[in-house]
């Protein structure tokens, strides 16, 4: 396959590709920085929560190197395409779960102030919750008796007038919070893994449509 072939068609799919995959990584925004959920994963180091992505990332990287030339670009592009697309699929689930599972508890000075960074947003401890559903049986039932005795609680209320406030692991089970943990923790690798191969596979195919030489015209080749 030659791109010559598919005349201005193979280009405007390179380009459109570069724009879909550049525009699917600003949603990464959405996200935060990857050092913000380093935390997901207990007792291990920070480079861990996307160590797989970034190594598949790089074979990827690799193979398209040596693969990629003026008859497969435009399968390359379609490719980014494809990435993109999961990124932003990736990018909604973890917001989804991020609401339902992750809680911030406000950080106090020690005047009893909300907390502040250094540029001047409020502070907070972050930590993984279930649901009402896949609460232990014991939680479950006082959770209802509350409900019944002091009208609709949430669960931030019930958690913070825990015995031990916020003491998550005697309302849900360690496995099923490092299960949750984990899941949102692969999400943020396929979100890492596919951001990079969008915009590396848009900008590859594009370079090598360029590198495409120019048909001659009719009259250079009669010459």
């Amino acid at each position: 396959m030659d791109l010559n072939d598919y005349g201005p068609f193979a280009a405007v799919v390179a380009i459109a590709a570069a724009l879909v995959s550049t525009f699917a990584l600003l949603l990464i925004k959405s996200v935060g920085r990857l050092k913000k959920w380093t935390w997901l994963i207990h007792d291990a180091p920070d480079f861990l929560v996307a160590a797989g992505a970034r190594a598949f990332a790089v074979g990827m990287i690799a193979l398209t190197f040596l693969t990629i030339n003026s008859s497969n670009a435009l399968f390359f592009s379609l490719g980014s395409i494809i990435f993109a697309g999961t990124m932003v699929y990736l990018v909604s689930k973890f917001n989804k779960m991020r609401k339902i599972h992750i809680h911030g508890i406000p950080v106090s000075d020690a005047d009893g102030t909300h907390a502040v960074d250094k540029d001047g947003n409020k502070k907070y401890e972050y930590i993984i919750i279930g649901t009402e559903s896949t609460m232990n049986s014991q939680s479950k039932g006082d959770f209802i008796n509350i409900n019944k005795q002091y009208g609709p609680t949430s669960l931030d209320d019930f958690i913070s007038g825990l015995p031990t406030p916020y003491d998550v692991k005697a309302v849900w089970s360690p496995e099923h919070l490092a299960e949750i943990g984990n899941r949102l923790t692969m999400l943020l690798m396929g979100i890492v893994l596919c951001g990079v191969m969008a915009l590396y596979l848009a900008a590859s195919s594009v370079e090598a449509f360029l590198r495409v030489p120019a048909i001659p015209d009719q009259e250079t080749v009669s010459e």
